[in-house]
């Protein structure tokens, strides 16, 4: 796992887990938030709330994604956890090849170093070809909207939103690895791809200008 950019990522999925179960499962979202802010044996309490921290624990690592080790920082953590509680987050989608976590570029240097040709017909290494690069991404959403990518970064509407939904999902960059990108923070982001979410539940005319972006992307070669 490339810790710079996937940690934080982790650090959700995990923090999520108790809600996971069969019981919690089932329970509202606003019930779900109201357990996970009261379950005594959860590191997310010192994440949220700075007067319950353990000692033992290094806060900053996880949140220096999310603006710092201070007020700004967990409370944008926390959101973050509320996205997922209601988007969802699978860690599994993320992880190329059954085993490589991070971005395109430790994909690559993975590859190159520790995956002989001969290895390569393996199945599990086969499935690196459908991690897609960040510029093929940018490529493919320039070519569709006939736009560059610093009209894209300029504008604060939907394509900019598909920008940052197809780099979190297809791309599989970080918030705020996006957000550098696109030179907005991460909580832009994050509201970003709420918002496209949203529209795209009744718009199919977006659905298809998605659709055709990803059929028109390439795939990393092993």
């Amino acid at each position: 796992m490339e810790k710079k950019s996937y940690l934080h990522i982790v650090s959700r999925y995990i923090h999520l887990n108790p809600v996971r179960t069969k019981q919690e499962g089932k329970l509202p979202v606003s019930e779900k938030k109201n357990y996970l802010r009261n379950y005594p044996w959860s590191s997310l309490l010192g994440y949220i709330d700075d007067s319950r921290r353990n000692c033992i624990i290094d806060y900053a690592r996880i949140l220096e994604s999310y603006g710092g080790n201070n007020k700004k920082g967990r409370r944008l953590y926390w959101e973050t956890i509320c996205d997922d509680l209601s988007t969802g987050i699978d860690i599994k989608e993320k992880v190329v090849g059954g085993s490589i976590l991070g971005s395109d570029t430790f994909i690559k240097w993975v590859r190159d170093k520790y995956l002989p040709v001969k290895s390569r017909e393996i199945p599990a290494v086969r499935r690196l070809n459908k991690y897609t690069a960040k510029e093929e991404i940018i490529a493919a959403l320039c070519k569709e909207t006939k736009k560059s990518f610093d009209e894209i970064k300029k504008e604060r509407g939907i394509i900019r939103q598909i920008a940052m939904d197809l780099l979190y999902r297809v791309g599989g960059l970080s918030g705020s690895e996006i957000g550098e990108m696109l030179g907005v923070d991460y909580s832009t982001v994050s509201l970003g791809r709420k918002r496209l979410r949203e529209r795209l539940k009744g718009d199919k005319h977006l659905c298809q200008i998605i659709k055709r972006v990803e059929a028109d992307l390439p795939t990393i070669k092993i």
